[in-house]
């Protein structure tokens, strides 16, 4: 599995939604976690609806071996990655309930495969339970796990398991909206570099051609350029960005009270705002390659 920190922003952003809809389903808190080694990290939560609710910290690293998130990531990992994992665990008891037979766990995981989840049967904490399903991408590459987790006596058994196919299904649709492609990542080295202050800098847009990178402090009106060397206001305006986009003229920016473009010296042309709408957004049509500045025109988004 990847680390993370490169797998958290897609999977954070599907899973967002389902979080909301089991913590609604059950009143109870939703997690969204990630395999880290040979432990798990919770990397998302949505509160429970009662005083008396599972509230985990997020980013904490929990054993693999006695948690629900971790058992069912296992469960759905090749024999090859789950045994290089388990092979250098000492499986401590943390509670009286804790499974500390790895033939047992074997067992355990491959009851868990075949029905879909994993059950805590309040074996990391004495008093919680915890069901949870893995996340498998659409190239069946094990991301995560969606869980529920709460109180022993509102989570019962048996409302563990009436709630297991409902996690099962959950993940199934985070899964489906995973990009089939790993993310390409940038290994070279991240430079600061030094240029004009801003209040809010936002809409980063490279112009291939120029070579220069083109983006909008949203506060203090403002669009700036850097060439790589320098950087310099290219112009200042006189209402909050809202958006902005490459255009094959320039650069076509959303403010408040409409949209104008800027010209590459950086002249300002308003452009006829749409009747009755107000502009909150711009795109392309059809998707174009990013940071291609010869582009198809660009549509305006507006909402009435």
């Amino acid at each position: 599995m990847r680390r993370p920190v490169e797998s958290a922003p897609d999977l954070v952003a599907a899973a967002s939604a389902e979080l909301r809809a089991l913590r609604d389903l059950t009143g109870e808190t939703a997690y969204l976690a990630v395999l880290d080694g040979n432990q798990v990290l919770s990397l998302e939560r949505c509160d429970g609806a009662h005083t008396l609710r599972s509230a985990a910290s997020l980013g904490q690293g929990k054993p693999v071996y006695c948690t629900g998130q971790g058992k069912a990531i296992l469960s759905a990992l090749s024999p090859t990655a789950r045994d290089e994992i388990l092979k250098g665990l000492v499986l401590e008891p943390l509670t009286p309930l804790t499974i500390t037979d790895r033939r047992r766990l074997l067992t355990e995981l491959q009851i868990t495969r075949a029905r879909g989840y994993a059950l805590d049967d309040e074996e990391i904490r004495l008093g919680v339970r915890c069901v949870a399903a893995p996340i498998i991408d659409k190239q069946g590459t094990v991301r995560g796990a969606l869980s529920v987790a709460g109180p022993a006596y509102r989570l019962t058994l048996e409302r563990l398991t009436l709630l297991g196919p409902e996690l099962t299904d959950a993940a199934r649709r985070v899964g489906e909206q995973l990009r089939s492609e790993p993310a390409v990542h940038n290994t070279h080295a991240t430079n600061v570099v030094p240029g004009p202050w801003a209040f809010h800098g936002a809409f980063p847009r490279w112009h291939a051609e120029h070579q220069i990178l083109y983006w909008a402090d949203t506060l203090a009106p403002a669009i700036h350029c850097w060439d790589g060397q320098s950087s310099r206001i290219l112009t200042r305006l006189d209402l909050p960005v809202h958006a902005m986009e490459l255009h094959r003229d320039g650069l076509l920016v959303a403010q408040a009270g409409g949209w104008s473009l800027i010209d590459w010296q950086g002249a300002e042309h308003p452009m006829q705002d749409l009747i009755g709408s107000r502009l909150l957004a711009l795109t392309t049509h059809p998707p174009a390659s990013y940071g291609d500045a010869r582009r198809p025109p660009v549509v305006a988004r507006s909402v009435r």
